[in-house]
């Protein structure tokens, strides 16, 4: 009994515990039902284009009342897509906002004690449209732009959407849908296109959709895989290397061959990448221009300037398009055809040059060749040039050497027995020149070039002394002619050769032609040294800067004293010496004339008594006799006083030359004030203060002898001197030819004339020979080099070297903006810059050809020409002991060289060039 009332006691327990739970479950299954029934509807619907409201409705109690306070903020799955603005009233109507484009859900909650209300809507904000983006391309799809794909090829393309807002362009996640499957497909996930095998061409449509909206499908046309590409000129197909004659141009026609043999324009293939001028040269759209006409290609060249090397002229053209699929990618392997454009220049001309326009005996004759095209400018590098005779039966007079584009004419000596061998047993006199022939070709197809330069035959007869004088080009002239660096380190002066010399016998002119050397003119130099502590060169006693700054200032004043104390007495000295010389040479010049006429009368009563002399002889008779010896006395006393005239002459002209030397050591001592503040000490002490002084005597033996004084003639130069009396003896001697007298000297000059009959002396200084044409010619390309200009292309280039081998190891990525700024850099700004500052080497270089003097010049009689030696400014070393060197000034005073007078026929020739 016992037991039964326990097991009935648990049971109304466990009873009573099972209900109590069930309300609490129902309690709480009540509260979730409340929060799930929250009702939101969006006007307008989505998509959402402009403000909306969303009402709250509660679907258990229709007529519920919402307290704007009872709202919790709202959430959103996507922030900032829209904004959401509460409702202020009861009727729980919430405002809508879009901020931008893209799909969101917002979450509202309502408590009201035990009232949990709660729902959630999505919003979706359109973009404004949909756009395609391939991999390959980097950039959306145009409106209405088909996509292109090869057939095989698959692609995940990325879809970008336009915000309503900024409109900028937004990835979004796309589902793509073919509208012709057999054409193109998409994938399960819809995010992939794959290009079914088609024959020529097929269309389909993908329709977009983002985020449940449709937008404007996207047309896409699959084309037939590539097999080759092929580029045509005038019919025919190019294989790798295309020239194009200077200044002409080309039309090419591009073909596209499919896998199937459908042939295909490159308009068809919008992803056909035609590429010019890569990789290499830079410049090489200055002189190649292409640009796409449709589906042709033209090109159009320019003329080549003077001396563009041939490297510099070529072009790549290359065009690269989609060929068959890779089946481990699934992308299509690319088919490129690489056409190499080159310019051909057309036919030009042969120019020649020699070293001298006349072989002389025993001599030879430097040729130089250079061929030029149609524009002028030399070929480089330049073809093979071949040299003969134009007439064979020349080379029994020459031999003809060639040496690469150079050939040397050799003078030869035949016998008598090789000249009557080589022309029917007769001997023939040497013809008055030679023609050599110059025969070349731009390349192996174009037609041969001509030139011809005749070289004239000459014996040189003898030689003389030619009287020049050198002028200093001005920087500005020598810089336009010859280009900045060689005004910076040459001395430019142009020396004027006229033929006008004199026969000395006859002092008429010779009528010949002269050969003058550019080896035979030596300059006289002025030096300046300086102390180069580098040379290691030992000196007992070197002083410093500031001793030496010392010393300057001491020397300067010690100058101004000297400068104030000496002035007026050495301008007085001055104008007394001048005074005193010009007396000299008027006492000179009355001494001559008076000379002269005592000559003059001694030489007519010569005449008269060696006259008297005959006729005693021929008439044997005493007064004829007696006339003759008073004719002698009188002839006799005339030659005494000429005798004395002329020694009288000649005192005043060694009065003459003594003054002028002293006036000229005088000059020299008021130039430097005082000798013995113009000079440190002597050559074993060095300054080390940086400057240049001038190089002194103690360095240098520069002082040049005085010129010899022109010589008086004497009385038996005219063939006077003293008769002896006719006697008996005498007159019965057989009468003898009456020896015709020497003609007198002509009149003296006058005094002013004499004055300026010779230039001083340059005094203190050394000879220094220009540099030889060769020299000059040869250096052109290493000056070029020192140039600013060809610095800063070579750091330009460099640049770009450095940049390109950059990008070609880190390659960047393909939105990158590097490899278009690159290739601008090179075929736009270099070539730009080339055009803007141009290279005039070979200007210069045809400069110094035709206007620095050669190693002969031939000035026919009574004409002259201009040449332009060289000089260098530039240190030179181990001229004197432990110090550097430089020529700090030229002599502008007439000198002589030495010229070959030579005997031809005919008249000087140039070498001609034929066209």
């Amino acid at each position: 009994m016992n037991f039964s009332c326990s097991i009935y006691k648990n049971r109304t327990l466990l009873t009573f515990a099972v209900v109590i739970l069930l309300c609490v479950l129902c309690a709480t299954l009540r509260g979730v039902t409340a929060q799930s029934q929250l009702k939101l509807t969006l006007d307008p619907p989505s998509p959402l284009n402009g403000k909306g409201k969303i009402t709250v409705a509660d679907p258990a109690n229709a007529t519920r009342q919402f307290d704007p306070s009872k709202f919790k903020p709202i959430t959103q799955s996507t922030a900032g897509i829209v904004s959401v603005t509460p409702p202020t009233q009861n009727d729980g109507v919430f405002e809508v906002t879009p901020l931008k484009s893209g799909a969101t859900t917002l979450t509202i909650r309502y408590e009201d004690g035990q009232t949990v209300l709660q729902g959630s809507i999505n919003v979706v904000v359109p973009y404004t449209e949909a756009r395609l983006q391939v991999p390959q391309k980097g950039e959306p799809l145009k409106k209405d732009e088909i996509l292109k794909l090869v057939s095989g090829q698959s692609i995940v393309p990325t879809i970008m959407g336009k915000d309503f807002k900024t409109q900028e362009l937004r990835q979004v996640q796309a589902i793509l849908t073919s509208n012709n499957p057999d054409v193109v497909s998409s994938s399960n996930d819809k995010t992939k296109l794959i290009a079914q095998n088609v024959t020529g061409m097929a269309d389909a449509s993908i329709s977009v959709k983002v985020d449940d909206v449709p937008y404007d499908p996207i047309k896409v046309q699959v084309i037939e895989a590539i097999d080759r590409i092929e580029v045509i000129s005038d019919g025919v197909t190019i294989n790798k290397k295309l020239p194009v004659p200077e200044g002409d141009t080309k039309n090419l026609t591009v073909k596209i061959v499919g896998v199937n043999g459908t042939v295909y324009k490159p308009s068809d293939f919008p992803t056909l990448n035609i590429t010019i001028g890569d990789p290499e040269p830079a410049v090489a759209p200055f002189f190649i221009k292409a640009k796409r006409d449709g589906d042709n290609l033209q090109l159009t060249t320019n003329n080549l300037p003077l001396g563009t090397p041939l490297g510099k002229q070529d072009l790549i053209l290359k065009i690269q398009g989609r060929g068959k699929v890779d089946p481990a990618t699934g992308s299509p392997t690319d088919v490129t055809t690489t056409i190499e454009v080159s310019v051909i220049q057309k036919a030009g001309a042969i120019k020649l040059t020699s070293s001298s326009p006349t072989l002389i005996q025993g001599g030879r004759v430097v040729i130089n060749a250079v061929v030029v095209g149609r524009s002028g400018g030399a070929v480089i590098p330049s073809p093979d040039v071949t040299f003969s005779l134009e007439k064979p039966t020349d080379s029994l007079w020459v031999t003809l050497l060639q040496s690469g584009n150079e050939a040397t004419l050799v003078w030869k000596n035949p016998t008598d027995e090789e000249i009557k061998a080589a022309n029917n047993n007769q001997v023939v006199p040497r013809p008055q020149d030679v023609v050599v022939v110059a025969t070349s070709r731009l390349t192996a197809d174009s037609p041969e070039i001509t030139g011809k330069i005749a070289i004239e035959m000459g014996e040189i007869q003898g030689f003389d002394f030619l009287k020049i004088k050198l002028n200093i080009m001005d920087a500005r002239t020598a810089t336009d002619l010859y280009g900045k660096v060689t005004s910076d380190e040459y001395y430019v002066l142009t020396v004027r050769l006229f033929n006008d010399l004199k026969d000395e016998k006859t002092q008429q002119g010779t009528g010949k032609s002269i050969l003058a050397y550019s080896s035979s003119i030596e300059v006289a130099v002025g030096l300046e040294k300086r102390f180069n502590p580098g040379r290691d060169s030992f000196f007992p006693s070197v002083i410093s800067k500031s001793e030496a700054d010392r010393l300057a200032k001491l020397r300067a004043e010690k100058a101004a004293e000297l400068a104030n104390t000496r002035i007026n007495n050495e301008v007085t000295a001055a104008q007394n010496a001048q005074s005193a010389l010009m007396t000299a040479i008027n006492e000179q010049y009355s001494a001559r004339q008076t000379a002269i006429n005592f000559v003059n009368t001694a030489i007519e009563k010569k005449v008269v008594a060696e006259k008297s002399i005959e006729h005693a002889r021929l008439t044997q008779s005493k007064a004829d006799q007696n006339a003759a010896n008073i004719a002698i006395n009188d002839y006799n006393t005339a030659f005494i006083s000429a005798d004395a005239a002329l020694e009288k002459a000649r005192d005043a002209e060694d009065k003459v030359e003594k003054l002028r030397a002293a006036a000229a050591r005088a000059a020299a001592d008021r130039a430097i004030l005082n000798p013995d503040i113009s000079t440190y000490f002597d050559p074993s002490i060095a300054i080390n203060d940086y400057k240049w002084h001038p190089a002194s005597k103690y360095d240098l033996n520069r002082i040049m002898p005085p010129p010899e004084p022109t010589p008086t003639p004497t009385p038996d130069a005219n063939g006077l001197g003293l008769l002896p009396p006719l006697t008996d003896a005498g007159l019965r001697a057989m009468p003898t030819q009456t020896p015709t007298p020497t003609p007198p000297p002509s009149p003296s000059p006058s005094p002013a004339e004499d004055e300026d009959r010779q230039d001083p002396p340059c005094v203190g200084v050394v000879t220094y020979r220009p540099f030889t044409f060769e020299m000059m010619v040869n250096t052109v390309d290493r000056r070029e080099e020192r140039s600013t200009r060809s610095k800063v292309f070579r750091i330009l280039d460099f640049i770009g070297t450095g940049t390109s081998f950059v990008t070609s190891v880190a390659i960047p990525g393909p939105s990158s903006d590097l490899p278009l700024g690159l290739e601008k850099y090179r075929n736009l700004l270099i070539p730009g810059l080339d055009k803007l500052y141009p290279n005039y080497k070979e200007q210069q270089r045809q400069n110094i050809v035709s206007q620095a003097m050669k190693e002969i010049e031939e000035i026919p009689f009574g004409s002259d020409i201009t040449r332009v030696i060289f000089i260098p400014k530039k240190t030179i070393h181990g001229l004197i002991r432990g110090h550097d060197v430089r020529i700090s000034e030229i002599c502008p005073y007439f000198f002589k060289i030495r010229v070959a007078i030579v005997t031809k026929q005919g008249v000087v020739q140039q070498g001609t060039i034929a066209q």
